[in-house]
């Protein structure tokens, strides 16, 4: 309350009284006591209407202690039961809630972790997925400083970033769940190929070989399809030698999806077998590529480029010097547009009218402030002064596999200097320009995902020089064009339906989720949100068979079948108003993820302790921990003063003791007989 407010209190006070003498006792003949109540009860109720007129407001302190929040976060995978810790971290986590010092000093909050994270305190070790590294970023964003972690884990991600390096707001501490001793082990670590192919052709294929070990061993990597051996090499570790990269290709002659198992014979008495295999799988398609390429110029890059990419008899390669049919155009599934100048301005209207995929070879002949307007994908920012680019493979490129074809020993291609900017964050670089002994970020070779198509722009001219110069270091064509075909491969447009596009995985683990995302597209290839469609799927083992509806998505159709036991399956994808169809094959394995570790991971999780000023421990040296939290001053209790303001109104009581004021006046008034 403040001074003025105390003083205007004051004066309503001064005046209830004046009135009330006023009326009471000035000029009349009233000397009974009774008048003196009268008046007192007057003044009360004017000096209790004028105190509500004023409504002065009242400070009230209240104070609250906010202990330190101490959160337990449990992994809640698979993986807990397998490693026979299910009993013992439930009896950790219940020791630590019981314990009275711990409850004293911290508020306890508990979470589970898995394919999710989840505020509980009952664990059932049935997730199929560890996602320590999502579980922390969600935790980081919900506490304060005022806080310290407790992780309980085995340490084994199956899915996400590498949470060692993760930088949290607070420290963390670390239970270590299951076996920290090291066995000898092998594993099929990962395994990258390209997703499509076509009849006849070589794909590669990288493995990549992890074994924990100090001796020196020998096993044998296989690949094999339907239980037949195709592909089989001998492997040589070396004495603290802990990993291998195997390259190799392969070839399929039938079209469809083709499921193939990798296996690498264990050591002997290996404790874990289950990281000894991967499966992968790739889809091969029969039908032939139709490719245009327009250019204004005839240039040796054209000649090149149509002998490399037909030396793929899947793909012909027509060439267009001038002005194209923009009729033609639908009979393509790529469009290679050669130093491209203002005369191709309205197939460049086609092309993003349309949403055909396209490929850019730009150079010095190249109109680039036309180039710039007529595409919203990339820009340049030039001079008209031409430029050498050396071409830098990006090794952490990865829509499809690359092997590096000698491009250090390539000659420069020739472009106008300037800075490079994409548009969209849907794109990756492939190789890097290099100037001189520069390594710049500069891209020269890109491609971009935009508008349900694909794209690259390859930013220099003179590419016959590359073949060449690969054919001088092999005495053959076979790598260059190799190089070429892959990612011509990649632009293709590889849909065997322009209408009804489906993208899902043709084979995924019992744990993985089985997604499949339709674009349903209209007779000008826009989405239509119109469809009916829906899922026919047929187990092959059992014949049973099931139908579900797809739901609508912004600009897609979805459906989730995580749900389905593990098998082989068909499927067809039906619109159910015009009758188009696709149809498809799908596999689902039964492996459990969780169980491919044989220890815990004692490494990573002392890793992310120390960083984040904490420490590891083992599950069964949990009382260490507890006395390090007991003890550490830096964890204290926040006293929070909260000032609460109210003022007079809302004194609900001092409205009923005005009305009790007034009536007990009136009531005594009438019982003597005053008017």
């Amino acid at each position: 309350m403040t001074l003025y407010t105390a003083l205007f209190l004051l004066i309503a006070l001064g005046a209830a009284l004046g009135i009330s003498y006023y009326q009471y006792f000035y000029k009349t003949s009233y000397k009974e006591p009774i008048f003196k109540y009268l008046a007192l009860l007057r003044a009360l109720t004017f000096f209790l209407i004028g105190a509500l007129l004023i409504n002065p407001k009242f400070n009230k302190n209240t104070y609250s202690v906010e202990k330190p929040n101490l959160v337990l976060a449990i992994d809640n995978s698979m993986s807990v039961p397998f490693f026979k810790e299910a009993d013992n971290v439930k009896q950790t986590i219940n020791a630590l809630k019981a314990d009275a010092e711990v409850s004293k000093k911290f508020a306890l909050q508990s979470f589970t972790f898995g394919d999710n994270l989840v505020q509980a305190d009952t664990f059932s070790f049935k997730e199929n997925q560890t996602k320590i590294e999502t579980a922390l970023q969600q935790l980081n964003s919900l506490y304060s400083k005022n806080s310290t972690l407790i992780i309980v884990s085995d340490g084994n991600q199956t899915q996400g970033e590498d949470y060692r390096y993760f930088k949290s707001k607070f420290p963390i501490y670390t239970l270590v769940v299951g076996d920290t001793s090291h066995y000898n082990d092998l594993e099929i670590s990962q395994i990258n190929t390209n997703p499509y192919s076509y009849i006849g052709n070589n794909f590669p294929v990288e493995v990549f070989l992890t074994r924990d070990g100090n001796q020196a061993f020998t096993s044998t990597f296989k690949v094999s399809e339907k239980g037949k051996t195709i592909y089989s090499k001998q492997v040589d570790f070396a004495k603290d030698e802990n990993s291998k990269t195997l390259a190799f290709n392969l070839k399929t002659r039938a079209s469809g999806t083709h499921q193939f198992k990798a296996t690498i014979s264990p050591f002997t008495n290996e404790k874990n077998l289950k990281n000894n295999q991967q499966y992968f799988s790739i889809t091969t398609l029969s039908e032939r590529s139709n490719i245009l390429l327009v250019s204004d110029i005839n240039h040796p890059d054209i000649g090149v480029l149509k002998r490399s990419i037909e030396s793929n008899k899947q793909r012909k390669l027509n060439v267009v010097i001038g002005k194209v049919n923009l009729a033609d155009l639908a009979k393509y599934q790529l469009i290679v547009l050669y130093q491209p100048t203002n005369a191709q301005s309205k197939l460049f209207e086609k092309i993003e009218k349309e949403k055909l995929p396209y490929f850019v070879i730009t150079g010095p002949k190249t109109d680039w402030q036309f180039l710039n307007k007529a595409q919203s994908t990339f820009s340049k920012s030039f001079i008209t002064q031409s430029q050498d680019y050396l071409p830098q493979l990006n090794a952490n490129y990865t829509p499809f596999v690359l092997k590096d074809i000698g491009f250090g020993n390539f000659p420069p291609l020739e472009d106008f200097f300037g800075n490079i900017v994409f548009k969209t964050s849907n794109y990756q670089t492939l190789l890097y320009q290099k100037i001189g002994n520069d390594i710049t970020q500069q891209p020269l070779l890109s491609t971009f995902k935009r508008d349900n198509r694909r794209g690259a722009v390859l930013f220099g001219a003179n590419i016959w020089e590359w073949r060449m110069t690969s054919f001088s270091g092999q005495q053959n064509f076979i790598a260059f064009d190799n190089f070429l075909n892959t990612l011509i491969q990649y632009l293709v447009e590889i849909k065997a339906n322009k209408q009804l596009i489906v993208d899902y995985k043709p084979v995924v683990y019992s744990n993985e989720p089985l997604e499949f995302i339709v674009n349903y597209l209209d007779a000008n290839r826009k989405f239509d949100s119109r469809a009916s469609l829906e899922i026919n799927i047929t187990n092959e083992n059992t014949k049973d068979k099931i139908s579900y509806p797809l739901a609508l998505k912004t600009n897609y159709y979805y459906i989730n079948l995580s749900n389905q036991e593990a098998g082989d399956y068909s499927f067809t994808i039906k619109e159910t108003k015009s009758g188009l169809s696709q149809k498809g094959k799908f596999t689902i394995l039964n492996f459990p993820i969780e169980q491919q570790f044989y220890n815990a991971n004692f490494e990573k999780l002392t890793s992310l302790s120390e960083s984040n000023s904490g420490k590891a421990f083992l599950l069964n040296n949990y009382t260490d921990l507890k006395s390090i939290l007991l003890k550490d001053n830096s964890f204290k209790s926040i006293e929070t003063k909260k000032v609460i303001t109210s003022n007079l109104l809302s004194f609900k009581w001092l409205l009923l003791l005005i009305i009790v004021s007034a009536v007990t006046e009136w009531f005594i008034r009438k019982i003597h007989g005053l008017t």
